[in-house]
C-alpha cells in the first residue's frame, strides 16, 4: 500500500448521488476510516485516525470545531439527549482496522509488507495516535486550535510523550478529566502551569503537571500569531 496522489492517505467527502460528483472534500493525512453523523442543524461530525473529532458545515465542508482525543477514531459519532435536556455528541476513541494495525497490535514499521501491506502506507501512524484505552492529552476547542491545528498536533504529541502514566495510581482505570491551563511564550516555553479543574485523583493531577513541566518548551509560536 502507498499514499495516494498528493501524499494524503484519506479523504472525507460530500457525494452528490444525483450528479455523481464530489461536492467538497477534506484531505486527511491518514485514512478516513470512521462513519459520519449529520444533524438537522446542518452539521456533519466525523473522526480521524489521528484522533480528531471534527464538526464541519454540511454545505461547504468548512471545519467549524474540532477536539483531540487520545487515540485514533474509526467508529461512528453518535448524538443523544442527556438528562439535562442538552444534546451531546460522543464517539469511541480507539485506533484499529488494517490502517491502524501497526499501532493497535504493536507492529513496527520495519517490514512494509506487514499487516497485509498496511504498514507500507501507515507505518508512521504511531506518531499521531496512541493505542486505544491509554490515557492521553487532549486540547480544548477554540480559534487557535482551528487555525493552527498543525501546531496543536505537535504540542499534543510532545506533551503526551512526557506523560508518565505509570505514576498514576494503578487502581485507577477510569477517572474524570483533569483540566490544566498554561501559557506558551513566543519561544515555545511553557509558563504558569495551573490545575484549573481537578480530576479528584491526586496522582492523576500530578502526572499531568509533571508532563507539562517535563516538556518545558514546545516549538516557537506561529509567526502569524500576534500574542502568546
Amino acid at each position: 500500500m502507498f499514499p495516494g496522489p498528493g501524499g494524503n492517505r484519506g479523504r472525507f467527502i460530500a457525494w452528490d448521488p444525483m450528479s455523481g460528483t464530489v461536492k467538497w472534500e477534506i484531505k486527511e493525512n491518514l485514512a478516513a476510516y470512521g462513519g459520519a453523523l449529520t444533524t438537522a442543524g446542518g452539521l456533519v461530525f466525523y473522526g480521524t485516525m489521528e484522533g480528531w473529532l471534527k464538526a464541519v458545515d454540511q454545505k461547504s465542508g468548512k471545519v467549524l470545531w474540532q477536539f483531540k482525543t487520545p487515540s485514533g477514531i474509526i467508529g461512528n459519532p453518535m448524538t443523544y439527549l442527556g438528562p439535562d435536556k442538552k444534546q451531546y455528541v460522543a464517539v469511541y476513541s480507539g485506533i484499529g482496522g488494517w490502517a491502524g494495525i501497526g499501532v493497535a497490535a504493536g507492529i513496527g514499521a520495519e517490514d512494509p509488507t506487514a499487516g497485509l501491506g498496511a504498514l507500507g502506507a501507515f507505518g508512521d501512524a504511531g506518531q499521531f495516535s496512541t493505542q486505544g484505552g491509554e490515557m492521553g492529552f487532549g486540547f480544548g476547542d477554540g480559534a487557535f486550535g482551528d487555525k493552527y491545528s498543525w501546531y496543536v498536533q505537535a504540542m499534543v504529541r510532545k506533551i503526551s510523550q512526557n506523560w508518565l502514566k505509570g505514576l498514576v495510581d494503578s487502581r485507577v482505570s477510569r477517572a474524570p478529566k483533569v483540566f490544566m491551563t498554561f501559557d506558551i511564550q513566543r519561544d515555545g516555553s511553557i509558563t504558569d502551569i495551573e490545575v484549573k479543574q481537578s480530576s479528584g485523583i491526586p496522582t492523576l493531577d500530578r502526572s499531568a503537571q509533571r508532563a507539562l513541566m517535563a516538556t518545558q518548551r514546545l516549538d516557537p509560536l506561529p509567526r502569524a500569531l500576534s500574542r502568546r
